[in-house]
């Protein structure tokens, strides 16, 4: 999103905006048998298109939402534990004290 879009729509517009777009991408979303954060870790480069769009959606709503309920300062500090050799889970329950169950429920009842 570029800047003046940012600017324009505010903190408000983008929680507002990556809640239709979880809404809506769920009726094209197959039941999955790991979370939906475990199933994006790795690379998305074997994905076709539109299970890469989904993908690049969903992690960019989780980013927001972290963003938006414990500051920039822990996607930092998330960043920072992955750089240390912590995996993706690991470094949220050391940064925002919840694994992958606990955030997929923060963010749902956050959609609701």
């Amino acid at each position: 999103m570029s800047r003046l879009a940012e600017r324009r729509i505010g903190a408000a517009g983008r929680t507002a905006i990556c809640r239709e777009v979880s809404h809506s991408l769920e009726q094209f979303i197959p039941e999955r048998e790991a979370s939906p954060l475990q199933s994006m870790e790795g690379s998305f480069i074997g994905l076709d298109s539109n299970q890469a769009a989904i993908a690049y959606i969903e992690s960019l709503a989780y980013v927001e939402y972290i963003r938006n309920a414990y500051g920039m300062n822990r996607i930092a500090d998330i960043m920072r534990s992955l750089s240390e050799g912590q995996s993706p889970e690991e470094s949220l329950k050391s940064v925002i004290h919840d694994d992958y169950s606990q955030l997929e429920e923060e963010f749902a009842q956050h959609l609701r």
